[in-house]
């Protein structure tokens, strides 16, 4: 039942353990505009580290003082404009309402802030993309040229994540051969509270 999820949701704060919270919003929230803050007092009271989700590219120029990102080499669509985007990316868009599609030489690199306590030093990230054929890309971890992989991946008609599990305060990803369409990235820790912004820009909730 509802209660019984309530409770669950409840129990899971107050014992520390991990809890994800998907923020939904238009355009008031897409500079991390009040979920920052309620994120800060969350992870504060329960625990948890890390920005959450973060987009690889969006169709419009914005920025977030919680996360720094950079990028080149996308075409990026929005859930908002099926109209201007390829048959194939309107079926492949998931919670975010955000793609990008990038081939060899496309990059994105994302870096935690200290703006607030508890957004650096994040102990876990995700990439979260789609691959349709085999392709291969580059992931470098704190700018550390040890820490830079290449990952071959097996082509799925399905979203995949790469899990990695280290102290991250940068994430570099370049497409080396292939087409990802890439979701974006998710800076986290162990346990405590992960809150995501989802915004969209010009969604009435519909």
């Amino acid at each position: 039942s509802l209660d019984n999820t309530f409770n669950d949701f409840i129990d899971k704060l107050l014992l520390g353990e991990e809890v994800r919270i998907a923020f939904m919003g238009d355009s008031f929230i897409e500079g991390d505009i009040l979920t920052s803050d309620l994120r800060e007092q969350l992870q504060s009271l329960f625990g948890g580290r890390g920005v959450g989700f973060v987009h690889c590219d969006i169709p419009f120029s914005t920025a977030r003082r919680t996360v720094e990102r950079r990028v080149s080499g996308w075409s990026a669509y929005s859930v908002m404009k099926p109209r201007n985007n390829p048959s194939e990316i309107n079926e492949q868009f998931f919670i975010s309402g955000y793609l990008a599609k990038g081939g060899p030489g496309a990059t994105a690199h994302w870096t935690t802030t200290d703006v607030f306590e508890h957004l650096d030093s994040c102990s876990r990230a995700r990439v979260l993309f789609i691959s349709r054929d085999s392709s291969r890309i580059e992931l470098t971890i704190n700018e550390d040229e040890e820490q830079r992989h290449e990952i071959a991946v097996t082509g799925n008609i399905l979203p995949q994540q790469i899990l990695i599990e280290a102290p991250v305060e940068a994430l570099s990803l370049r497409v080396l051969e292939g087409t990802i369409s890439c979701y974006g990235a998710s800076f986290e820790g162990y346990d405590g509270v992960i809150l995501d912004n989802l915004s969209m820009r010009s969604n009435s909730g519909h």
